[in-house]
């Protein structure tokens, strides 16, 4: 109700309800019941709009809604503020739009396309929540996968730890490797920590500790990483031994 996050039937659970409230939005963790079901009401009324956007979409209209999308995709993948969207591709587009298809038209057809700075990143983050669906709902179909870890820091200096994931991917029948998600460390890089962190979010997304076959860490990272691996690896032993995940 406050992330827009979406969970599939099987993890519903209560238990994993409360944990990723408390986890996610301890600010709220204490409310009561009518705030709850006010964000509900709100969340709703939204969704009930976006569907209602959606399919009262006309034809005319789809390829401009598309083109946002794919717009925001490409900025996505080259790193680029969403900004420039309106600030640089749309200019450009109308360049091309009059010079080559067809003049005012063609220009005016390109000004309907909605590209603000707003508009982008919420196609941005409708675009990751799906990539990273599909990416979880690959790895639930693989047989077994690796993961890959790494540390970063941000603008303010803060360690943020990097997951990877390799597996074999049934739809393109070869070895893929995927980005699988980021989250922030702070000062506590132990090995326990870290892995309180991976089974959080295995426990979120309902992946099996038992499909995962190998933890390793990146090349030239700046801390000695063997250690957490072996740490890591124990406590993944000790969940697989206490309780089927």
């Amino acid at each position: 109700m406050f992330c827009s996050a979406t969970y599939r039937n099987n993890s519903l659970a209560p238990s994993k309800l409360r944990n990723h409230l408390q986890n996610k939005h301890a600010i709220h963790q204490n409310k009561s019941v009518q705030f709850f079901k006010n964000q509900h009401d709100y969340l709703y009324k939204q969704q009930s709009a976006l569907k209602s956007l959606v399919r009262n979409t006309s034809a005319n209209t789809k390829p401009l809604l598309f083109s946002s999308f794919q717009i925001a995709h490409v900025l996505m993948q080259q790193k680029k503020p969403y900004s420039e969207a309106e600030s640089v591709i749309k200019p450009c587009l109308k360049i091309v739009a009059n010079l080559c298809h067809g003049g005012k038209r063609a220009v005016d057809k390109v000004e309907q396309i909605p590209l603000s700075n707003d508009t982008m990143t919420v196609r941005g983050s409708m675009i990751a929540e799906d990539i990273k669906q599909q990416l979880i709902a690959k790895l639930e179909e693989a047989p077994c996968f690796a993961l890959q870890l790494d540390e970063t820091t941000d603008i303010k200096n803060d360690a943020q730890l990097i997951v990877y994931c390799r597996f074999p991917d049934k739809s393109v029948k070869k070895i893929v490797e995927h980005f699988l998600f980021c989250l922030p460390v702070g000062v506590q890089t132990t090995g326990e920590f870290i892995f309180s962190k991976l089974d959080e979010f295995f426990q979120n997304e309902n992946l099996s500790w038992q499909n995962c076959v190998a933890v390793t860490t990146g090349q030239g990272t700046r801390v000695n990483h063997g250690t957490r691996v072996n740490e890591i690896w124990r406590w993944m032993l000790g969940v697989n031994k206490t309780k089927k995940v």
